[in-house]
């Protein structure tokens, strides 16, 4: 008899040994060589993995079906829970026969300007939006909006290479730091070099759009032709101290519709992810809410990460990264029977990211004084003594340390208690000689 396995696609290897020892049996991973390398985590059994090099994508479909076939495993689904691997995703489920949004939708969906160009011609409120590939184009934008402006790549994802620019000489620093980032960028899968169907090169041409004031929210959902669900809404909190787009903390359930009508809501999203080709997908948006309007940001078909997984977990006793599978599987009654309007009167509780503001290499992690407060339910650090932080804008990832997941008193606000709870994260680190000399050869180099 063939096994059955929902594939997922590109992974890191937490989420694959999570899947791996939770739902034993039920998946296997294409995994990319780097993301395997650098693992502390032990793999799965050569059945359950192919590692290999994830950016011909022609060459790993290649390998995915001779590995289907040696092993005798019928693909039950595919899933993705990372940016840069929709589109293996997309080509992987169009070679098996398996629903996952096309390569289209994953294109559209993921690039900063058409899609918010999709949303305005369908009259979905959205930030105003323009491509670039010069400063003076940034420059007739801005004096357009007459506003801030946020300048990011094209197709990125979360924080990295995003600034937000209130003048000229701003939008300089920003336009050169986002080139030069791209430039040299080692996730050729995030940042794909070449001209894509719209003869544009993602790291050529940047994303502009006006900055809008307001609270910022993220949510999930599943969207399955007519059915339409909301999984989670989060309030994020922005970190000041850090790079723009830069998310502190998340608090769910946010309380959303204390600000706008839950069923004009719904019918934004759904819309919003229909006009995009998203017809039959798990997903994450990020929107806005200024004078009781949502603006969009972005929807991207995967489910929300950074520590929302596990606050999700503890809120609504839901597994994200699960539900994920038993959708991939067309799985039925895959939710809880309440909807989520009706959990989002419950209490609420706040995922907080952990961050070095240092660069150089961990000696010591100590979490004693977090762990004794009384407010922390759970505080994870995915980093151990020995791992090198590197600052943006040229790394963006090695400071996240981990995250706690803690219930908010109700005496201090938010911000105030998680920059508390920081601060009792006591880190000793060691300066990083090797580092700092490379990155002072590269600047030479680029100066030469």
């Amino acid at each position: 008899m063939p096994e059955t396995r929902v594939i997922v696609a590109g992974t890191t290897p937490d989420y694959i040994e999570y899947i791996y020892c939770k739902y034993p049996g039920r998946a296997m991973f294409i995994t990319a060589c780097r993301e395997r390398e650098k693992a502390a985590e032990t793999g799965p059994a050569p059945c359950d993995e192919i590692v290999c090099d994830l950016e011909d994508l022609d060459h790993v479909i290649k390998l995915l079906k001779e590995h289907l076939s040696k092993w005798n495993i019928t693909p039950a689904g595919i899933a993705c829970y990372d940016c840069e691997s929709l589109e293996l995703g997309s080509r992987a489920a169009q070679k098996l026969g398996l629903p996952f949004p096309c390569p289209d939708a994953i294109s559209i969906s993921r690039n900063k300007y058409f899609s918010k160009q999709i949303w305005h011609k369908a009259g979905i409120p959205c930030p105003e939006a323009a491509v670039v590939s010069k400063l003076t184009d940034i420059y007739q934008f801005m004096d357009h909006v007459k506003a801030p402006v946020i300048i990011k790549p094209l197709t990125g994802s979360g924080s990295e290479l995003v600034f937000k620019c209130e003048n000229y000489s701003r939008c300089d620093q920003a336009f050169h730091m986002i080139k030069t980032g791209l430039a040299g960028h080692s996730n050729l899968r995030m940042y794909k070099p070449g001209k894509d169907e719209q003869n544009i090169d993602s790291r050529d041409f940047f994303a502009v759009e006006t900055f809008i004031q307001g609270n910022e929210y993220s949510c999930d959902f599943i969207i399955n032709g007519p059915y339409f669900e909301i999984i989670r809404i989060a309030g994020k909190i922005p970190d000041v101290n850090q790079p723009a787009g830069t998310t502190l903390a998340y608090i769910v359930p946010g309380k959303l519709f204390d600000e706008i009508e839950y069923t004009g809501f719904i019918d934004q999203i759904k819309k919003a992810a229909e006009v995009l080709g998203l017809t039959r997908a798990i997903c994450m948006a990020d929107f806005i809410v200024c004078n009781g309007k949502a603006y969009l940001l972005e929807i991207t078909p995967r489910p929300g990460g950074d520590c929302l997984p596990r606050l999700i977990l503890k809120t609504r006793g839901l597994d994200i990264i699960g539900l994920a599978l038993d959708f991939a599987e067309n799985r039925s009654n895959i939710l809880p029977d309440c909807s989520y309007f009706e959990q989002s009167c419950s209490e609420q509780l706040a995922g907080l990211r952990l961050f070095s503001n240092q660069a150089g290499i961990i000696k010591n992690i100590n979490t004693d004084l977090i762990i004794q407060d009384s407010r922390v339910l759970e505080c994870q650090i995915r980093c151990k003594p020995g791992h090198r932080v590197v600052l943006p804008p040229d790394d963006y990832d090695s400071r996240v340390l981990g995250h706690l997941i803690f219930k908010p008193s109700v005496l201090h606000d938010l911000e105030t208690q998680c920059l508390d709870l920081s601060s009792k994260l006591k880190i000793e680190m060691e300066s990083d000689n090797e580092f700092s000399k490379i990155l002072n050869y590269g600047k030479s180099r680029k100066s030469s």
